[in-house]
């Protein structure tokens, strides 16, 4: 009985985390040249959005964000971005005072503004203070 469970609840488990899937591994320098903009910002608000989508409403969050670094593309201070809410989308958790190092596309014309999923970050973190921080930015320095 004990491996009923088991089995039953590690099958639930699994089907959940591959609900979304990245594609392809990209190196470093691969995910730069494709990315519109590489940026470094921590977030300042979320707010809770909807949208018609293919015929459903459908929620994200939607993230306003204050650029600590652009590695590439956008050269503006403040900025936003959106996740889609909901099991199987690449949700990244945006949380208001965590910093981001992510790789962000084009405006989508759903919401205006770049999707982002677990595959567009790199990084997210409450501090980037550090030896390891320093030798990612140096490196994606390097890449401009």
């Amino acid at each position: 009985m004990k491996n009923i469970i088991a089995t039953i609840t590690f099958s639930l488990i699994s089907s959940f985390s591959f609900g979304f899937q990245c594609g392809p591994e990209k190196s470093e320098e691969e995910k730069f040249r494709d990315a519109e903009s590489v940026l470094l910002f921590q977030v300042t608000a979320t707010e809770l959005k909807t949208t018609q989508f293919d015929g459903q409403e459908l929620k994200y969050s939607q993230a306003t964000y204050r650029v600590i670094e652009s590695f590439k593309g956008s050269q503006e201070k403040e900025g936003k971005v959106v996740e889609v809410l909901g099991y199987g989308t690449g949700l990244v958790g945006l949380i208001p005072g965590i910093y981001y190092l992510a790789y962000v596309g084009e405006n989508n014309e759903y919401a205006r503004y770049p999707w982002l999923t677990i595959c567009d970050v790199e990084m997210s973190t409450f501090n980037i203070e550090g030896e390891e921080f320093d030798k990612k930015f140096k490196k994606l320095r390097s890449l401009k």
